[in-house]
């Protein structure tokens, strides 16, 4: 019997007979199902892209009703640069299409390639501070991975990144706790305007 390259998977032959091949399909059909299922640990894990957003020369990027109680948890990973100076990422978190403008706890803290540190606290702050010193081209873009932990009226971001402009790592970590219907975020400048990407995925939980 032909077996596959990779996984050994039974396949017919091109002298089997007919009558034969239901009996192949579902050997094969068996085969892959074991390998995936032991591959991936069980039927509901890894990550699932929601959205994915290009931007150029943007004030402002809005991701709208994209959070629900279909998911607990999500990822989400932006990388970035502005036209001009070096300003700083806010991110807001969204109830429905408005901004949360009040209540952000947290801090970002930064260590750079000379070893020099700096840290940013966010006291009852109006937005958590993303990315620091943001990058103005291509070369020097900014990248962040979140995390947030979702419910309707609370939201917790946990996080690393790495800034091209200054070539620092940084860890952050933040939270708003005051919403009445956590649904999105958005992100935007300090100043000036910025090129690049954002992706967002849920966590599957199901098992």
């Amino acid at each position: 019997m032909a077996t596959t390259t990779n996984y050994g998977w039974t396949t017919p032959d091109n002298t089997a007979y007919v009558k034969d091949g239901a009996s192949a399909i579902r050997t094969l059909g068996s085969s892959v199902d074991t390998s995936l299922f032991s591959i991936t640990g069980g039927k509901g894990v890894g990550l699932q892209l929601l959205n994915s957003t290009d931007f150029t020369g943007s004030s402002g990027v809005n991701v709208s009703n994209i959070f629900s109680s279909t998911y607990s948890r999500y990822r989400v990973l932006i990388s970035a640069y502005v036209a001009a100076g070096s300003p700083l990422l806010a991110l807001y978190f969204r109830e429905n299409v408005t901004d949360k403008a009040t209540g952000y706890y947290g801090g970002l803290w930064q260590i750079r390639f000379d070893a020099a540190t700096s840290g940013t606290g966010m006291n009852n702050q109006n937005y958590i501070t993303a990315m620091a010193n943001m990058g103005s081209s291509a070369g020097s873009r900014s990248v962040v991975s979140l995390d947030i932990y979702r419910s309707a009226t609370d939201g917790i971001v946990s996080g690393t990144g790495f800034n091209g402009n200054t070539s620092g790592s940084y860890q952050i970590g933040a939270n708003n706790s005051g919403m009445s219907n956590f649904t999105g975020f958005s992100i935007s400048p300090a100043s000036s305007t910025m090129t690049g990407n954002v992706k967002v995925y849920g966590y599957k939980e199901t098992v």
